[in-house]
């Protein structure tokens, strides 16, 4: 029996345990599925997934975002801090990738920090101002 694409999707959206790299498949997963079905069917095709549009709409870009920055990827726990790091602009996550380093924010540290703490350190990231304390906790 060959399952849609949806019922795949379905299928995979329950599984325990997912990890960003499996977030990330979902992602290109859903924009295939967005490019494939017709204009107006998308949101109906994520409510039988039981995902709202925003939702889906952060895994697809994170998906473009994070697919070629292996480095952020190796050091980002969970999808939850993913979506976190969207709010970076291009050059930052590519500064992050290239040097572990953007603004202050160090790629090591992500790991040890909660995923609030992790909001506020983007924003200050963004705004360009740098609580050093966010960023040098001890092990």
């Amino acid at each position: 029996m060959t399952r849609t694409p949806i019922e795949t999707l379905s299928i995979v959206l329950r599984l325990p345990g997912l990890t960003v790299d499996d977030w990330l498949k979902i992602g290109w997963k859903l924009l295939e599925l967005r490019e494939s079905v017709e204009h107006g069917e998308f949101t109906p095709a994520l409510e039988r997934l039981g995902l709202d549009r925003s939702a889906a709409s952060r895994l697809i870009r994170s998906a473009r975002f994070f697919s070629h920055l292996p480095q952020v990827r190796k050091h980002v726990p969970s999808k939850s801090m993913m979506f976190e790091l969207l709010p970076l602009d291009d050059v930052q996550l590519d500064e992050l990738e290239r040097t572990g380093c953007t603004g202050g924010l160090k790629l090591k540290d992500i790991p040890r920090l909660t995923v609030n703490e992790l909001r506020h350190a983007v924003r200050s990231v963004r705004e360009g101002v740098v609580p050093i304390h966010w960023f040098s906790r001890s092990s």
